[in-house]
């Protein structure tokens, strides 16, 4: 394990067993590791990211950085929305010309990233506190395209809810309706 999150080695092993694999290693100025991958289905490039989230949440870095945004929080569903609006502040969305995994730490340092990023983020703050954390996409509008889009989910009461941290969404609100909320047009991830 590496200050932030797997080594390349320790990447190349996760993304085999979600059928993926590792195309290009990417040094970042903090000494981490960022990925592109391939993946035969798109399903498979979320379980990765899902799984790679999941590396994050067991790491001191991401453990701390999760307690400290949900301290003084009295319940769960007070801790899911901190951590929620943690991850809102610390990262602008940012098209990557390259597609990329990043570790959550280096994410939340550099502030920036896109939604897989985002996700990625959240997903490992959350399971850092034990909540059950994974990812869903939102489906292109055009036939036979992979999705544009990724969020953060949460099982929480019962149900999956959205955690959406690339735009100023509200907890567990749908990124589309948060889209059509906030009069977002630009982004093709969220729109079509």
């Amino acid at each position: 394990m590496s200050q932030y999150g797997p080594t390349p080695e320790e990447a190349a092993q996760i993304a085999r067993a979600c059928g993926c694999r590792i195309v290009q290693i990417h040094d970042l100025p903090d000494g981490e590791y960022a990925f592109s991958i391939d993946a035969q289905k798109h399903a498979n490039k979320v379980k990765l990211l899902a799984e790679l989230a999941a590396y994050d949440a067991r790491t001191p870095e991401v453990r701390r950085a999760a307690e400290l945004a949900a301290a003084g929080c009295r319940n769960a569903d007070e801790q899911i929305k901190a951590l929620h609006a943690y991850v809102k502040q610390r990262v602008t969305f940012t098209k990557e010309p390259i597609e990329t995994f990043s570790p959550t730490m280096h994410v939340l340092d550099v502030g920036m990233g896109d939604c897989d990023d985002s996700a990625r983020a959240m997903m490992a703050l959350g399971g850092a506190l034990g909540h059950r954390m994974g990812c869903a996409t939102l489906p292109s509008k055009s036939s036979g395209k992979p999705p544009l889009h990724v969020a953060a989910i949460v099982r929480h009461d019962g149900a999956w809810r959205w955690l959406e941290t690339s735009l100023d969404a509200m907890a567990y609100e749908h990124p589309i309706e948060a889209a059509k909320r906030l009069g977002v047009t630009a982004r093709k991830d969220l729109t079509g």
